[in-house]
């Protein structure tokens, strides 16, 4: 059974034991920090044994590898050390014995690949999704003006010109609320800015345009 799971690599993890006095259930309470009668170790799956030289903790200290405490009513802590986690196994397992008359639980941890948010990557492809999944606090700060920019800078086809959509929508606009001038016959359209001509045609007398020329650097 695993008790726990951490990424490979983990640091700085704790472990807790529970100790029994075989001869009358009862929790085994002697206090000790720790003990040449105490054998703690770590097996990483598939491979041996390894002592872990215990040291003196106390209940609520800084962890510190191989620290060994009594926390009460027959639960110890046992710090774990950093090398037990590290990635390529699929677990470890924390024991400890000794002690004539005393049981002692074991601790099973799970090592992962790597931390489980890491696994996402932007190659993730979602077909579905719930309503109201991507709220607006979900979204990046930047992401609304990302998206803008996209859209503003998506390019038409050849037979649109090869004009961005900002190009067409700002060419647009110059005709219905810029200067012009040459009407009817060779119509000119400023930019907004008055600094640019935007579109220059050629029409006859009722409007049918025989030539455009559109000039997209005007507007950008």
């Amino acid at each position: 059974m695993v008790d726990t799971s951490y990424a490979g690599g983990a640091t700085s993890k704790p472990f807790y034991f529970r100790a029994e006095t075989i001869s009358t259930s009862l929790p085994y309470t002697a206090g000790l920090f720790n003990t040449a009668t105490i054998v703690a170790q770590y097996v990483r799956n598939g491979a041996a044994a390894v002592a872990i030289t215990l040291v003196t903790q106390t209940p609520s200290g800084a962890w510190s590898s191989g620290g060994f405490v009594h926390v009460g009513a027959g639960v110890y802590r046992l710090d774990g050390p950093d090398a037990a986690l590290l990635a390529g196994v699929d677990n470890v397992t924390f024991k400890i014995s000794g002690i004539a008359d005393v049981a002692w639980s074991h601790c099973t941890v799970e090592i992962t690949g790597s931390d489980p948010r890491a696994a996402y990557s932007a190659d993730v492809n979602v077909t579905s999704m719930a309503a109201n999944t991507v709220t607006a606090s979900a979204l990046a700060t930047d992401a609304v003006t990302e998206i803008v920019a996209a859209i503003f800078a998506r390019v038409y086809n050849a037979k649109m010109g090869s004009l961005t959509f900002e190009e067409i929508t700002a060419l647009m606009a110059c005709v219905s609320l810029a200067k012009a001038s040459g009407l009817p016959t060779s119509p000119v359209f400023r930019n907004l800015a008055d600094n640019a001509n935007a579109i220059a045609a050629t029409t006859d007398g009722i409007g049918n345009r025989s030539s455009v020329t559109l000039t997209a650097g005007s507007v950008r």
